[in-house]
């Protein structure tokens, strides 16, 4: 039983590198062959990530703190190292997929078993939606990695006694905060990982020391950018300003098929306003709205859930599934279509169509 054991766990390790290696390979060659120029959030991270670069200043168009620093950081370390390259920060990602593919393939054997975990591995290697993803500058492309990170160093923890134990669970506060930083939704993830981390499943047993480790460390990787934004007259608590003006594009007249309407952020004047004051206007506006319609809410809120269940395969996905030169071309068109300007060929934004439609 004992020597089975041991074939059973070098298995998985074998087989998480040789899908790692896998993986690496397919998103290598996506990343090299893949041409994709940033538009929208994209085009915002990298500017953010060389302005800091280049003037040690963090925040644009006089909002500083629209963006948590984790993934425009990620960006600001690649362009150190090798300039600002696009391709090169594809190529990084490409190698942080293939790491998830890995670890998705040791988590898979700890709580299920070996054989699926090599089916979750390889169907995140295939995965057309991740794969989609490697060359974006998407702060997806860390968040993921880091999600996965984080539940591996809990599912370690639960299964170990002693130093390894708190090493682990350190760890995954470390991995919980960081991901924050990168999207600050993975505050609603706070809880459960609590959870993970202060019950054991397997001894059905409660451990306050690991959750409080957990929390502690958690709370030491916010702290810098949570002074930094009391200081700078935010109030206390402030992860990022973005937090009203997505309430209210979500909420509002125009919010119909995806659950949402980007045009409704123009719908409001705020020009006078400063950075926190229209967070403040744009939740407050929201709110208004939900009151007013509580039957549309209830609509928007089934529309919302169906896509985070992933029923209705990702936009940005649909987009860059075959990230061609001509393809970029035309995507880049009815981002300038769709931002207002009117001057924009026809023929790429029916090019731009039919490939999302496609995809």
């Amino acid at each position: 039983m004992e020597w089975r054991a041991v074939v059973l766990i070098g298995s998985k390790y074998r087989i998480a590198c040789a899908v790692f290696l896998l993986s690496l390979l397919v998103r290598a060659l996506w990343a090299g062959l893949a041409y994709v120029t940033p538009i929208s959030d994209f085009n915002g991270y990298d500017t953010l990530a060389w302005k800091w670069i280049s003037t040690g200043d963090f925040g644009l168009e006089g909002r500083v703190a629209y963006r948590t620093p984790g993934y425009p950081g990620f960006l600001a370390l690649i362009y150190l190292v090798v300039g600002h390259s696009w391709k090169a920060a594809g190529v990084v990602q490409a190698l942080l997929g293939a790491l998830t593919s890995g670890m998705l393939v040791l988590l898979a054997a700890t709580v299920l078993s070996v054989r699926a975990s090599m089916v979750a591995g390889l169907l995140h290697t295939f995965s057309p939606a991740a794969l989609a993803y490697v060359p974006i500058l998407a702060s997806e492309n860390l968040a993921v990695p880091l999600v996965v990170a984080g539940l591996l160093c809990l599912t370690v923890a639960d299964r170990r006694t002693g130093v390894i134990r708190y090493a682990a669970v350190a760890g995954s506060g470390v991995i919980m905060g960081l991901l924050i930083l990168v999207r600050p939704i993975g505050v609603f993830m706070l809880p459960g990982a609590v959870l993970l981390a202060a019950y054991s499943p397997q001894k059905h047993a409660w451990r306050l020391g690991p959750a409080l480790v957990f929390l502690g460390l958690t709370a030491a990787m916010l702290a810098p950018w949570l002074v930094r934004n009391h200081l700078a007259g935010f109030g206390a608590g402030t992860l990022s300003t973005t937090g009203g003006l997505n309430a209210w594009m979500g909420n509002n007249d125009a919010a119909v098929g995806r659950g949402y309407s980007k045009i409704a952020q123009s719908a409001l004047d705020l020009s006078g306003l400063g950075e926190k004051e229209r967070d403040v206007a744009y939740r407050d506006a929201a709110l208004t709205w939900v009151r007013a319609h509580p039957g549309r809410y209830l609509a928007l809120c089934r529309t919302r859930a169906v896509r985070l269940l992933g029923v209705e395969p990702d936009v940005w996905a649909a987009k860059y599934l075959v990230p061609t030169r001509e393809n970029d071309a035309a995507m880049r068109a009815r981002h300038r279509r769709e931002t207002g300007n009117r001057s924009v060929s026809g023929s790429l934004l029916s090019r731009a169509r039919a490939v999302q439609s496609r995809n």
